[in-house]
């Protein structure tokens, strides 16, 4: 099967397609991790483009299939995240908060905590660990907690 990206959205710096590794797109077509009956495509896209919501088509082509540039739109919606630094001393409950801003109201993301960046998720199980995911509020902010 043939995977390709386009951007949707033509600017000056961003329209037509996407190869890997150019602009600092990543592009991985899947081929070859196929889980069943599917094929996961992912696009990483770099800082330097990822500053408004955009549109992304991803196109397929497969015999296999008799799919002849079968067009999907990839909606990326931006969203700023802050978290305050904090200081935790041992032996006291602490709290931390996750803000997720300029999210569609009733489209909240999903937050995973880790204790290091390539740990493993932590999960609420009520004695070392309480996780509130949060709702999106009408500012379009939602607030995870720890």
């Amino acid at each position: 099967m043939v995977v390709e990206l386009l951007i949707a959205m033509p600017t000056a710096s961003n329209a037509g397609t996407i190869n890997s590794n150019a602009d600092g797109f990543i592009f991985n077509d899947g081929s070859g991790d196929f889980d069943g009956s599917s094929q996961t495509t992912t696009l990483t896209i770099p800082t330097t483009e990822n500053n408004a919501d955009g549109t992304y088509k991803c196109v397929v082509t497969s015999s296999e299939h008799s799919k002849v540039n079968d067009e999907t739109d990839v909606e990326s919606n931006v969203f700023t995240m802050t978290s305050a630094e904090k200081d935790v001393t041992l032996s006291i409950e602490q709290t931390l908060i996750c803000t997720i801003s300029n999210l569609d109201a009733g489209q909240p993301v999903v937050v995973t905590w880790r204790e290091t960046a390539d740990g493993d998720p932590l999960t609420g199980d009520g004695t070392n660990y309480d996780i509130v995911q949060g709702t999106v509020d009408g500012d379009g902010d939602q607030n995870s907690i720890l």
